[in-house]
């Protein structure tokens, strides 16, 4: 389907069968090859492309997107909604803006109003023990994910409005950073503080550029 996945729910098998594409993770892959096309290395057209059509068709009007292919046959479902899409929602409008695709600036700006609206949905998951038990089967691993691609959005933003969205996203980021100075949102195995630390001081990093590039 041009996607890609990183869990079966299905099968329990060695190499995963590839049937399960989601929405962000192909958001990720795709913000990635755009950094690696940057520097030159050999991409192949066709994989982008089918990528790029994948996120499009599971897009929905109101600014949500469908867990993965299946999804789009449970349109209501909570995690499909726009609360329930809140922190996937940002890294697939960045992933398409990134590769000039469907979304605009006036787009991106509509989903950090959104996402800023909201956003006590996504906070309500961060560093709880179980994955889609919060409200809109919101996962505490879409709390930074969210808000490092939030951050994305925000650089792409026009330079006049740039610096009060990076200071509203910081002071956000800022409060859910640990006494240890970590950042984390979820207990993933042995390196929960550090993959969050790491998305903690990537978003900072982007917002601090952001407020230095505006007006």
């Amino acid at each position: 389907d041009g996607g890609w996945g990183y869990y079966d729910f299905g099968n329990s098998l060695k190499r995963p069968s590839g049937d399960i594409s989601t929405t962000f993770s192909t958001a990720a892959a795709l913000v990635a090859l755009r950094e690696a096309r940057r520097i030159d290395l050999p991409i192949h057209d066709h994989n982008i492309q089918i990528a790029l059509d994948y996120l499009e068709r599971l897009r929905v009007p109101n600014g949500a997107y469908f867990y993965s292919t299946g999804h789009k046959y449970s349109p209501m479902w909570d995690p499909n909604l726009p609360r329930g899409s809140l922190g996937r929602s940002q890294g697939g409008d960045n992933a398409l803006f990134t590769w000039d695709r469907t979304i605009t600036t006036d787009t991106l700006k509509k989903q950090l109003d959104y996402f800023f609206k909201d956003h006590v949905f996504i906070e309500m998951g961060r560093s709880r023990e179980y994955p889609h038990e919060a409200w809109y089967a919101t996962a505490p691993y879409y709390y930074y994910y969210g808000h490092y691609y939030a951050s994305r959005n925000v650089l792409a933003l026009p330079e006049d409005i740039r610096a009060g969205y990076s200071d509203k996203l910081a002071k956000l980021v800022v409060a859910g950073q640990y006494d240890d100075g970590s950042f984390w949102d979820y207990p993933l195995y042995g390196y929960t503080k550090a993959y969050g630390t790491g998305y903690g001081v990537m978003i900072l990093s982007n917002l601090k550029k952001a407020a230095r590039t505006s007006p």
